[in-house]
């Protein structure tokens, strides 16, 4: 089985930490490491991908990050759930979130002078606290749930197409006759 190179993160390259809990003081430089890579990257990393990310040596990487995951240290444990938690409190969405999102986005889409992305950020924003509204009518049914003008138009459509000649005063005479 041929090993695929997988390269230590450098330090300027991590993802910040969600939880303040993983830099508890029993927790070490390298499970720190590792709780923040497998949070951030659980999903699309295994266990020993980031154990060898964090520091760890390749040939014992997958047995560390078995411990860590498998709950040898309570700390780690803690702290992955903790991060876990945090991650997930981050990353839920509400109004007030996607308002100051949409803000910024706005304000850098206007500071690089794309001012069709700045106004729709804006226009978003002011979907989301209601002062503009999409309204779409949908209406199925018979002839008497629609408004005169549109059974008018429904009906020159049908002469124009039927090559019909006769006006909506005679349909109302011939009407009152039968």
């Amino acid at each position: 089985m041929q090993e695929t190179s997988i390269a230590v993160i450098e330090p300027d390259k991590m993802p910040l930490a969600s939880s303040d809990f993983v830099y508890n003081k029993g927790i070490t430089p390298l499970q720190r490491r590792f709780v923040i890579l497998y949070v951030h990257g659980e999903g699309t990393k295994t266990g020993r991908q980031c154990a060898i990310e964090a520091g760890y040596a390749p040939g014992s990487a997958k047995v560390r990050a078995a411990e860590m995951l498998g709950g040898r240290y309570p700390l780690v444990s803690e702290a992955l759930q903790k991060e876990r938690d945090a991650m997930d409190e981050a990353n839920k969405c509400n109004e007030q979130r996607s308002l100051a999102a949409l803000r910024r986005i706005r304000d850098m889409a206007a500071a690089d002078k794309s001012y069709a992305a700045s106004v729709a950020a804006e226009y978003r924003r002011g979907s989301i606290v209601g002062l503009y509204v999409d309204r779409k009518e949908i209406r199925t049914g018979t002839i008497d749930s629609m408004e005169r003008e549109e059974v008018e138009k429904a009906i020159q459509k049908l002469k124009e197409d039927h090559s019909i000649e006769t006006s909506f005063e005679e349909i109302k005479e011939l009407e009152k006759k039968s």
